[in-house]
């Protein structure tokens, strides 16, 4: 295996014997400027040796991203290395979960070309990408043990490593549910009774037209409280709102 880059932040290096790209954060970049120096990087050698697998160690990694700056990883670096060649990446988490949800969330929310897996060991990433089938799932046992509660208090569970995949997406889809619950009691304490209460009725389907006789006002006044529950919710996108409130 031969190191092909050794950065501030990131080392790469190169088997070709397994046609396989290992990075390796020896510490989180700093900002989003930096990280994107190291990505960009990380494209280019892609493009020069073109292995099959990736696989990212991200132990030190503890940066998190905002969507613009994963769209730009979407084009810039996860598309191109597909065409360069790319068929798995792994992804072995690294010792702060919450930014790697993060990175799960925004393989999800871009729709990425990738479609990464996630392992809490080196090993276990390492016997998937050896894997012949790609599509090919470890076959999960789903047991997960209570092992007590840490010197600060903290409580320790034990997952079998090949589940570890499926336990970030649940972990992350957990947390952004309650995020979204979250955003909407904030969203809906902004609108007074009435404006909530025509909120409810459009978000079951009710027309504008239908709301005003059911709450006995006039078809302007109903279009009216619409009006003021958009400016206040700053949006003019009528889908945008009712789905958000019907999730």
């Amino acid at each position: 295996m031969n190191i092909v880059y050794k950065g501030k932040y990131l080392i790469i290096t190169f088997d070709s014997n397994e046609s396989l790209f290992v990075q390796n954060w020896l510490r989180s970049p700093k900002d989003v400027t930096s990280f994107k120096k190291e990505m960009l990087i990380y494209t280019t050698l892609y493009k020069k040796y073109r292995p099959k697998n990736s696989l990212w160690l991200q132990k030190n990694y503890d940066l998190n991203l905002d969507y613009e700056t994963q769209l730009w990883i979407e084009k810039k670096v996860n598309e191109p290395i597909v065409s360069y060649g790319n068929k798995k990446c792994a992804l072995v988490v690294g010792d702060n979960v919450i930014p790697h949800l993060g990175v799960i969330d925004a393989f999800e929310k871009i729709k990425s070309c990738l479609a990464p897996k996630h392992f809490g060991s080196e090993d276990e990433a390492r016997k998937w990408l050896k894997a012949t089938n790609q599509n090919g799932e470890i076959i999960q046992n789903k047991k997960i043990t209570f092992a007590g509660v840490d010197l600060d208090g903290n409580a320790i569970f034990k997952v079998p490593s090949e589940n570890i995949n499926a336990l970030l997406k649940s972990l992350n889809d957990s947390i952004n549910k309650d995020k979204r619950t979250d955003d909407q009691q904030e969203k809906y304490a902004l609108l007074t009774k009435r404006e909530q209460e025509i909120l409810a009725l459009l978000v079951n389907g009710k027309k504008l037209q239908e709301i005003a006789k059911l709450l006995f006002i006039s078809v302007y006044t109903a279009r009216t409280h619409w009006r003021n529950i958009k400016t206040k919710l700053k949006t003019d996108n009528n889908n945008l709102i009712l789905s958000f409130f019907k999730q």
